[in-house]
């Protein structure tokens, strides 16, 4: 093993050998597969431990090592999907530059190529007005736009986590290695169905039913646990002006019945080697639809990857914003993958993927690298909501005014 490699185990080492001495390796994997959020009786049992072991050993220790985990949303069932917009050659010096700002999930710098990424939750019911009253705003602060504006909707998104219980080392070398040979091994085609499952194809290259989300209470709660996941229901109702049995009726018969919550990830301590690491966005866009579960299984299964999202992008071939506002139904494909990686794996992971569009597997793969110190993430704008209506709405000033009055005023921080 060289020294640069050696030095690199070693520190990350450090960062997760508190997971396995305090023995959550397990439980940290496990937390991933539920659909309950908010009730700790009701994880424990999901993923088979004691409730009271859960309560009160359990959350202390993941107190005592200052671990953060969050709630991975099934968005088409709170009617929300995901649009990002790539803006090249610009940076917007404030928030109150950006375009249709009150529904930003995620903004960051970009330094190759140059420009600013720019994720908005959308309702999916309501795209069409969306996409056309963002784009316009968009040309009013920045003027004509470069062809190289990228769009794209995404409705299958999943958060992405290493898995702990292979053990210290194994984690480790599964880290700081690319291994090849697994990869291609995923990818192989060994005949129609096993390559194209029905279950998969219908999962990822159809949209998903959306539906508006039953109450405003249901967005509250999935806030609070996009922040922390492990917030209870005392919590809850000592904040908001409502019981704990409002509370929990709403994360059972709303939240838990829909499938709105998928699964409880951690926010990995190996963030924090920042100076090691690269922040990428890998766009890729494909021939055939039947791939995507192959390239999604693949993804899911390198330990670099925090999310992957499916979805749709706007033809590239435009020369302004009136063509893309006359063609939003074109639809092509494509997958968005989020990693942080190490710059020892950089090299081999972006020379495999080159690799598959030589082969014709992929049609288009774009790398997007960005500022870490530029990321900043919003969360659910449950302000956008109309209580009345039970829907989403675009007269955000009506909403917030209406949500200010009737329930924020009465918030205890």
């Amino acid at each position: 093993m060289s020294n640069r490699k050696a030095l690199k185990y070693k520190e990350l080492y450090s960062l997760i050998k508190p997971i396995y001495v305090y023995d959550l390796h397990t439980i940290v994997d496990r937390l991933t597969t539920t659909n309950v959020a908010g009730i700790h009786t009701q994880i424990a049992k999901s993923i088979g431990v004691e409730p009271s072991y859960f309560r009160r050993k359990l959350v202390s220790r993941i107190d005592k090592l200052n671990l953060r985990f969050i709630v991975n949303i099934n968005y088409p069932t709170i009617g929300l999907s995901e649009l990002r917009l790539f803006v090249p050659n610009k940076r917007f010096s404030s928030f109150k530059e950006i375009p249709m700002v009150e529904w930003l999930k995620l903004y960051s710098e970009t330094y190759s190529p140059i420009g600013s990424s720019l994720s908005y939750y959308i309702p999916y019911n309501l795209r069409k007005e969306f996409i056309i009253n963002l784009l316009k705003e968009l040309e009013e602060q920045v003027g004509e736009v470069d062809k190289e504006l990228s769009i794209s909707l995404f409705y299958y998104i999943t958060r992405v986590q290493p898995r702990y219980s292979i053990g210290v080392s194994d984690f480790i070398n599964n880290y700081l290695m690319f291994n090849r040979k697994k990869y291609e091994k995923i990818l192989q085609i060994e005949g129609e169905e096993r390559y194209t499952p029905t279950y998969w194809r219908s999962t990822l290259s159809k949209m998903p039913l959306f539906t508006d989300p039953s109450d405003i209470i249901d967005l509250l709660i999935l806030r609070e646990l996009e922040h922390n996941a492990l917030v209870n229901i005392l919590e809850l109702s000592d904040k908001y002006p409502f019981s704990s049995k409002i509370f929990i009726k709403h994360i059972r018969n709303h939240l838990i019945s829909r499938r709105t919550i998928n699964g409880i990830f951690m926010i990995t301590p190996i963030r924090r080697l920042v100076l090691s690491q690269l922040y990428v966005n890998f766009y890729i866009r494909v021939f055939y639809v039947e791939l995507l579960p192959k390239l999604v299984n693949m993804f899911k299964n390198m330990p670099w990857t925090s999310y992957v999202k499916v979805g749709v992008e706007l033809p590239p071939e435009y020369d302004s914003i009136s063509y893309v506002l006359k063609n939003i139904e074109k639809q092509e494909h494509c997958i968005q993958v989020t990693m942080v990686v190490p710059t020892t794996v950089m090299p081999d992971l972006t020379y495999f993927l080159y690799e598959l569009k030589e082969k014709g597997l992929l049609q288009e793969i774009k790398a997007y690298l960005h500022d870490y110190r530029t990321f900043k993430k919003f969360g659910i704008p449950y302000v956008n909501y109309d209580q009345e209506k039970r829907s989403w709405t675009l007269d955000v000033e009506y909403s917030e005014s209406i949500i200010k009055k009737r329930i924020l005023k009465y918030v205890r921080e």
